[in-house]
């Protein structure tokens, strides 16, 4: 069975989701592996004249419907040294929904980065009710040559 509308709606019901890029096709995981995290994918990173370029998707694969989040990053040189620092707002994710943030670290080159740890999500707020301990259900994933980590 194909699924071409949205693809949550064919993880919810069990079906294998594909995820394609240029030339590497992988499954995504199924609703009942993902369900309860807030992935944070590095999907891509670009050099820019001021800096290196930096997309984030977000699926939000909890009940919750997060009003803020707030990453701190720590960007790591070619030599394991932290180089950056950067704090990094996205847009409200709702529950079931996928976006993306941007950003640009300054003064830094993509491939002078060799590493960025999420090192907490602090504000971390939903809509309604107590928001649950954000960087334990954050769930990383990545496209790029950059370890992204926890």
């Amino acid at each position: 069975m194909k699924c071409f509308k949205i693809l949550t709606v064919c993880a919810a019901m069990g079906l294998p989701v594909w995820s394609a890029a240029a030339q590497d096709v992988q499954p995504a995981a199924t609703s009942a592996s993902a369900s309860s995290g807030m992935l944070v994918e590095l999907n891509k990173a670009e050099q820019t004249d001021n800096g290196c370029h930096y997309f984030l998707l977000l699926r939000n694969d909890t009940d919750f419907d997060f009003e803020v989040l707030r990453l701190d990053l720590y960007f790591f040189d070619t030599g394991g040294v932290i180089s950056k620092r950067l704090l990094v707002s996205t847009p409200p994710v709702g529950s079931g929904d996928t976006r993306v943030a941007a950003f640009v670290a300054t003064d830094v080159t993509c491939e002078g980065v060799s590493q960025i740890l999420v090192n907490n999500v602090d504000p971390c707020e939903v809509s309604q009710g107590e928001a649950p301990a954000c960087h334990e259900i954050l769930e990383l994933g990545n496209r790029t040559d950059v370890n992204f980590f926890k």
